[in-house]
């Protein structure tokens, strides 16, 4: 359901203490989230995540990237969505999260191709309850239709902790991404970064 439920906040990591730049990887690039509460925690071949240190240790952000295989038989756009929408239906832990709400649309814009979803779910451990907000893009690579990524930002916190949501910099990285041509090597392995050319990124 979402890469937050395993991370815990880290201490160490990669800070994006740098204006937002773009960096290409295999089939996607993206803007790194800036400032430095922003650390990077997971970078490996299936997904890329950073985390925002927040002053309330029971509140977690995250954005990230997560990349797989489409499951055969879901050539259809309709196929598609039905799967998406029971993937983000589903809890990752029936005995400790309840689902409360679930949307599944089309995406606008430059990402049309793309489904985007929200889900809020009930976190029952831990005593206090806690809610668990995920959005972002499914999404299939339009040179390869067999490759799924999905977009997120996702947001632990009490469910009576007042409203101190940095979710606008969750829909700015959302907004970010963007398809670059699939690897000729169809290895979709997320490598170590590589700067996008300023001067491609302002055409």
């Amino acid at each position: 359901m979402s890469v937050a439920l395993g991370l815990a906040m880290a201490s160490q990591g990669a800070a994006a203490d740098e204006p937002p730049r773009r960096s290409a990887y295999p089939g996607f690039s993206v803007l790194a989230p800036p400032g430095p509460d922003w650390v990077r925690v997971r970078s490996d071949s299936r997904s890329l995540v950073w985390m925002r240190r927040q002053r309330d240790p029971a509140h977690s952000f995250s954005v990230a990237v997560l990349t797989g295989p489409v499951p055969e038989g879901l050539d259809a756009p309709k196929d598609f969505e039905t799967w998406v929408r029971t993937n983000k239906s589903a809890s990752p832990d029936p005995e400790r999260f309840v689902v409360r709400s679930v949307s599944v649309t089309r995406a606008e814009g430059h990402q049309k191709a793309c489904l985007a979803y929200r889900t809020q779910a009930e976190d029952r451990s831990g005593g206090a309850s806690s809610l668990l907000v995920v959005a972002g893009l499914a999404c299939r690579h339009p040179d390869a239709p067999g490759r799924y990524f999905d977009v997120q930002h996702a947001e632990r916190r009490p469910a009576n902790l007042a409203a101190d949501s940095p979710e606008e910099e969750g829909e700015a990285f959302v907004e970010g991404f963007r398809f670059e041509a699939a690897p000729a090597d169809r290895n979709w392995r997320i490598a170590p970064e590589r700067a996008v050319d300023p001067a491609r990124e302002a055409s």
